[in-house]
């Protein structure tokens, strides 16, 4: 369309504005600079996406938390499935009052000087009978003793720690408030003391994690 004089000629009629940008990219077409324009188009998105990328990548540079380290020196680590079920704070606390000298294997108890929360493994006589269930926690291999009873508050943490074969630093096995406990039967380091142990301890009903549908009245043969 051309004007003359500001006026359209006779016969002609007005376009619309999208019949004149599409006037305008057919000839930026055939002046070959539709790829520039189309170029410009996806500049937002492009630039959108190295954004995106830029943020992902400082996600993966981010700072990782303070290992946990022993008063000797000695990283620990846990486990990648951990088994600890305590205030992370009071196992860093515990660790850093720990010598592990150079054992492959330890059990260290640590007295924190306060009451730090309840213990769950309780001593259990003849009376408790009628309240010990048997249930199977997430992760074990066999079933737990548990009784009806509460929890007893303690001031103890105790930590199990175990020499890495992959490096100089040690895994953490587990831990929990209260004192010294030993192996369930059902574990291959379970020693005569061990069994004795789990005939007069449980765990107190409702303060672990059970699997839907263990529980039991009935002892398996390890518990007799």
């Amino acid at each position: 369309m051309r004007l003359e004089g500001g006026f359209l000629q006779k016969g002609q009629t007005m376009k619309t504005k999208d019949q004149l940008l599409a006037d305008i990219r057919l000839g930026l077409e055939k002046s070959g600079l539709s790829a520039g324009l189309r170029r410009v188009d996806h500049a937002p998105v492009k630039a959108a996406q190295s954004s995106q990328a830029a943020q992902a990548v400082q996600a993966t540079q981010a700072p990782k938390p303070p290992a946990l380290q022993t008063a000797d020196g000695w990283e620990v680590r846990d486990r990648s499935v951990s088994h600890t079920r305590i205030d992370p704070a009071l196992v860093a606390e515990a660790i850093a009052l720990v010598r592990v000298g150079s054992a492959a294997f330890l059990s260290p108890t640590v007295d924190l000087g306060r009451v730090v929360g309840d213990c769950v493994c309780v001593p259990t006589t003849a009376k408790d009978l009628p309240a010990v269930v048997f249930a199977r926690r997430p992760g074990r291999n066999g079933l737990t003793r548990f009784v009806k009873k509460p929890a007893i508050p303690d001031s103890r943490v105790t930590l199990v720690l175990k020499r890495a074969s992959e490096g100089p630093f040690y895994v953490l096995i587990t831990a929990w408030i209260g004192g010294p406990a030993f192996p369930e039967p059902w574990d291959r380091r379970a020693t005569s003391e061990a069994r004795a142990f789990w005939k007069n301890h449980a765990l107190a009903w409702g303060c672990e994690e059970t699997e839907e549908g263990s529980e039991t009245i009935i002892p398996t043969a390890y518990f007799l």
